[in-house]
């Protein structure tokens, strides 16, 4: 037996190594039966090892599966976790081969398209690219929390909304395209976030036009911007807004649409989600005051 080679070889592999090398390093099968009995060694997946005490969490399975399952690709929330994406799910998704059948737990197989551009190699580990990774949460992750990721995503630039709209021109009939369309699509009306979207919908409800999302004043992009009247109307999210360093860029923008000659209204997610009617009042009464006919081309 080479301890040390074996040693070796898993400092490589975030602290793994399966049945096959622990073999070339002269350890028989009764060894490593028996090591895992004694709890010298840990099994993370069948076949797939680890030393006593090493935290069997998410991102080390993801790790595992890709040494169990030869040509494996991460992908959905397993490359999210890798590419340093925020998501919840904890299970391990792997890229296979339409013939190739998974039986190991907490490992879910995706048999879909992929292609070359998809796929990239980060820490020695074959993923599916930033915006493959996103199209494929979207269609994995429950509504609200892919919603959440593409909102973050597209902050982030991690993608972008033509990237988004090409892989749903590329990838038809593929498991849970209809949710990703629909996120997509939503994103693709005007407003970036989830809290833009839905002062979007009050908006439109409320009969309110003259106004457009995603407009810019100077360096700054102002939420949704009545120009006739330099109204700025500036709405704080769910996630992204709550992001470090997000506090003082808001300051700063908001300074330059000041600057710029613009009165500025801020809501906050709060706001538009449990006092809507007081947000379309005060909209309607700075327009009053401001002297706009409720009319116009809208968004």
């Amino acid at each position: 037996m080479d301890r040390e080679a074996l040693n070796t070889v898993a400092k490589s592999q975030s602290g793994l190594f399966t049945s096959k090398q622990a073999q070339t390093c002269g350890y028989t099968r009764y060894q490593i039966r028996r090591r895992v009995t004694i709890g010298e060694w840990q099994q993370v997946l069948p076949k797939v090892y680890a030393h006593s005490g090493a935290s069997i969490t998410p991102w080390l399975r993801d790790r595992a599966a890709v040494l169990a399952i030869e040509g494996a690709i991460l992908a959905g929330p397993s490359a999210a976790r890798l590419h340093g994406f925020p998501v919840l799910d904890s299970k391990t998704y792997i890229l296979v081969d339409p013939n190739h059948h998974i039986a190991l737990p907490e490992v879910v197989g995706m048999r879909c398209a992929v292609t070359e551009d998809d796929v990239i190699v980060l820490d020695d580990v074959f993923i599916t690219c930033r915006g493959r990774t996103v199209f494929d949460c979207l269609r994995i992750l429950p509504r609200a929390a892919g919603e959440a990721l593409l909102d973050r995503a597209l902050q982030k630039r991690w993608t972008s909304l033509d990237e988004q709209l090409g892989y749903l021109a590329k990838y038809r009939g593929m498991f849970g395209r209809p949710t990703a369309a629909l996120l997509i699509r939503r994103a693709h009306s005007g407003a970036r976030s989830a809290a833009e979207r839905l002062l979007a919908s009050l908006l439109r409800r409320s009969g309110i036009r003259g106004w457009h999302a995603n407009y810019p004043v100077g360096n700054a992009i102002v939420d949704v911007a009545f120009p006739q009247v330099k109204l700025a109307i500036e709405v704080d999210g769910r996630a992204w807004h709550s992001a470090e360093g997000r506090f003082e860029r808001d300051r700063e923008r908001q300074n330059i649409i000041v600057t710029a000659g613009w009165q500025v209204l801020r809501f906050t997610w709060l706001d538009l989600t449990a006092r809507p009617a007081y947000v379309v009042n005060a909209i309607q009464t700075m327009l009053r005051q401001l002297q706009v006919p409720n009319s116009g081309g809208n968004v």
